[in-house]
């Protein structure tokens, strides 16, 4: 989230309740938003990334959606060997 607020994101993710994280329509976990840009974000692991962009590409052909411009859908996956994130949009 840092990265993202260090190049003028507005973020947000929902807030944990007692016992989990809510996920935003159940394939994401936090918003960033900057002028015209509006990010849906899934922070996972590095190994994981391909299981998740899966996952979001199940979720919006089951529910007949699409992905369209300003909205962009990104996986972020954290090596932490390197410490640093890959990125992957859908």
């Amino acid at each position: 989230m840092e990265i993202l607020k260090q190049q003028n994101y507005l973020v947000w993710y929902p807030p944990r309740t007692r016992w989990h994280r809510e996920d935003i329509f159940t394939i994401g976990d936090g918003l960033a938003w900057r002028l015209s840009e509006f990010k849906l974000i899934q922070w996972t692991t590095k190994h994981n990334i391909k299981a998740r962009m899966d996952k979001i590409r199940d979720y919006l052909a089951k529910n007949k959606l699409m992905v369209c411009y300003p909205l962009q859908i990104e996986v972020w996956g954290y090596d932490k060997r390197k410490k640093s994130f890959t990125v992957e949009k859908l």
